[in-house]
C-alpha cells in the first residue's frame, strides 16, 4: 500500500472519518463483502441448475428423484437471496444500537460520521444514494415474498404472493448493484488495504477481484458440474457407455505402455 497516495486522497475513509469510528467503519465492510460473496455463489449456483433442468432435461430424460437435492438447494438459494437483499435494503439500521447492519446501515453510517462533505464526497453519496433508490424499487416484491412467505406465512396474503415472480435477471441486477454501491461508499478502504489488494483491484476490478468466486464460473467445473455429468452419464443410452468405457480403456492401456 502506498500511505503517501492514501493520504493524499481527498475520498479515502481515514481522511474523512474519526479515529475512533475507523474499526467499526471496516467491520461494516467487511460484513457486507461476506454477505455479497455468499449471495454471488447462491446466485452462480442457481442460474447453473436453471440452465441445466430446462435446457438439458426433459420430465422423460431423468428421473424426478435424481433431481430432489438440487432442487431443493434452488429454493434454498432463493429464500437465502430473498433474506439477503431485505438485510442490504429494507432493514432498518441502528447506528447507535448497532443493529441491523446493511447498505441502508452503511448509508446512515457514512452520513452521521463523515466529517466533512466536500463536492467529491457528496458525488459519491449522491451517486450511491441514487443506487440504493434503484435496487430498492427493483427489490419491492422481494419484500412481500419476505414478509409474507419467508420470514412469517401470511395464509391471508398466500395468493397474491404466489402470484410474484421472481426472475434470475432482477436478482443478477440487484447483485450488480450492490457491488457498485460497495465500492462506492467503501472509501478505497479496500484499495489501499494492501499492496496486493491495490493491485488486484487495478488488474482485475472490484467486483471480479473481491465478491466473485473464481470458481464457480461457467468454465470450471466444481462439485455442482460433477453432479450433473453424473446425471447426463446415467442418461446415456447403454451402447454409448459401452464405447465410452472402451474408449477409457484404450486410454489407461496407452498410458501404462
Amino acid at each position: 500500500m502506498d500511505k503517501e497516495e492514501s493520504k493524499k486522497n481527498p475520498n479515502y475513509y481515514k481522511n474523512l472519518l474519526d479515529s475512533n469510528d475507523f474499526n467499526e467503519f471496516e467491520e461494516i465492510l467487511e460484513f457486507l463483502k461476506e454477505e455479497l460473496r455468499n449471495y454471488y455463489v447462491n446466485l452462480e449456483c442457481s442460474e447453473k441448475i436453471i440452465r441445466f433442468i430446462e435446457n438439458e432435461f426433459s420430465i422423460d430424460r431423468v428421473f424426478p428423484t435424481q433431481l430432489i437435492f438440487i432442487k431443493q438447494f434452488l429454493n434454498n438459494a432463493f429464500d437465502s437471496m430473498v433474506l439477503s437483499i431485505y438485510k442490504l435494503y429494507f432493514d432498518r439500521g441502528n447506528i447507535v444500537k448497532k443493529t441491523n447492519c446493511g447498505i441502508k446501515y452503511l448509508q446512515t453510517f457514512l452520513n452521521k460520521k463523515l466529517l466533512q462533505t466536500e463536492e467529491s464526497q457528496r458525488a459519491i453519496l449522491r451517486k450511491a444514494g441514487k443506487k440504493i433508490k434503484e435496487t430498492q424499487t427493483l427489490g419491492d416484491n422481494i419484500v412481500k415474498i419476505r414478509n409474507s412467505r419467508i420470514a412469517h406465512c401470511d395464509i391471508g396474503k398466500k395468493s397474491e404472493v404466489e402470484k410474484i415472480v421472481l426472475q434470475i435477471e432482477t436478482l443478477k441486477s440487484i447483485f450488480e448493484n450492490s457491488v457498485e454501491i460497495l465500492e462506492l461508499l467503501s472509501l478505497k478502504y479496500f484499495e489501499y488495504k494492501g499492496s496486493d489488494e491495490q493491485e488486484m483491484i487495478r488488474i482485475h476490478g472490484f467486483e471480479k477481484f473481491l465478491i466473485k468466486n473464481i470458481w464457480i464460473n461457467s468454465d470450471s467445473n466444481t462439485d455442482l458440474d460433477l453432479f450433473f455429468n453424473t446425471l447426463r452419464f446415467n442418461c446415456m443410452d447403454n451402447d454409448i457407455k459401452i464405447k465410452l468405457y472402451m474408449n477409457i480403456d484404450r486410454k489407461k492401456k496407452y498410458m501404462i505402455k
